[in-house]
């Protein structure tokens, strides 16, 4: 999804059903002439839910987290530049990949609002679903799938406008993040629909 070429094994993809994760996973897609069917995932809702926000008077609690590590299209030197640019107004914390999801979910309950920098176009990103499941507001660039996720979706590379809409968190409204059952049903139509089409005059 980061670059604008065809690659050659589209043409498979292209005879095949496809499922995107997003309509902007979808659209992606479409610029290669490839049709899906858009099936957003699902949470451990049991898991990742909300606690109650701890109430502080220092500066704002800022999580940063990655389950690809230090990769630079994850954009972790944005989130340091972040940081620079809010000085003593925000207190960051970074998880960067190979955590326990027990700790991820401890950094998003500590926080009060989570950071996902990403540079490029994410089909779908676990960690604003987690995060808001978690009932922390998320800001981030509007790339890819984070375009429909984000609670502040800021201009791609706006660094500053970053660092304003983290300061403006209290203002930010979760986006509606639903459960991994109800993916998985989304996901048995899809099958029985794509078997239906390929039994049609077969006897």
């Amino acid at each position: 999804q980061c670059r604008k070429e065809t690659p050659p094994w589209y043409d498979d993809v292209r005879r095949s059903a496809c499922v995107s994760f997003s309509p902007r996973c979808a659209e992606i897609f479409r610029r290669h002439g490839i049709e899906s069917t858009v099936i957003p995932h699902g949470l451990n809702l049991a898991f990742w839910h909300t606690q109650p926000r701890e109430e502080h008077n220092g500066p704002v609690r800022v999580a940063c987290c990655t389950a690809w590590g230090n990769s630079p299209w994850k954009g972790m030197h944005v989130a340091r530049e972040v940081e620079r640019i809010l000085g003593s107004d925000a207190t960051f914390r970074y998880i960067l990949g190979g955590q326990p999801r027990e700790a991820v979910r401890d950094l998003y309950w500590w926080a009060d609002v989570v950071l996902v920098p990403s540079l490029y176009e994410e089909t779908f990103c676990l960690v604003a679903a987690e995060a808001q499941a978690c009932g922390r507001p998320v800001v981030a660039f509007a790339v890819g799938g984070l375009l429909e996720l984000a609670s502040a979706p800021v201009e791609e590379g706006d660094i500053t406008g970053m660092a304003r809409a983290i300061l403006g968190w209290r203002g930010l409204a979760l986006r509606l993040v639903r459960s991994y059952q109800a993916m998985a049903a989304e996901y048995e139509a899809f099958y029985q629909r794509v078997i239906a089409q390929q039994t049609v005059g077969v006897a």
